[in-house]
């Protein structure tokens, strides 16, 4: 897992070919053309433009054949992460969507979300994402999926 804000993001552009096309894509900041859908970029990589509901409690999650940044455009979402290892009763994993979920448990680092702030999720990272941080319901977020290979 790797925290940051965008204002640094340049630190990590050399983490690999994927890390970079995610997190220039952000720097740029040109968002417009997500409209709550999904844009391709390059290499199998593509950001979603997500309006989630946030709740007091999630599930943990965790992918295969993708890494995920997480990015926050409005405050209120924490986002918790902590070793895949760490968390039991996963359930089955969804081919399709690239995903395992299992029931949360107090565990983990809990990272409370600022505009402009992302998360890297790896494969060997379970996260929580869309736990409130306050009073507010909803939010829009974007977030890249990037395939691990590349």
């Amino acid at each position: 897992m790797i925290y940051g804000n965008i204002s640094q993001a340049g630190n990590y552009l050399g983490l690999g070919r994927g890390i970079r096309i995610g997190l220039e894509y952000l720097i740029k900041g040109e968002f417009a053309d997500l409209e709550a859908g999904k844009k391709e970029l390059e290499e199998g990589a593509y950001a979603m433009c997500n309006v989630l509901e946030l709740k007091e409690k999630g599930l943990w999650e965790a992918h295969r054949r993708y890494l995920d940044i997480h990015f926050c455009l409005e405050e209120g979402e924490t986002i918790s992460c902590v070793e895949i290892d760490r968390v039991e009763n996963w359930g089955d994993y969804d081919e399709e969507k690239d995903c395992m979920l299992a029931p949360g448990l107090e565990e983990g680092v809990k990272i409370p979300m600022k505009p402009g702030d992302f998360v890297i999720v790896f494969p060997e990272d379970a996260h929580m994402p869309g736990v409130a941080a306050g009073e507010k319901n909803t939010l829009s977020k974007i977030i890249i999926k990037i395939p691990v290979e590349v």
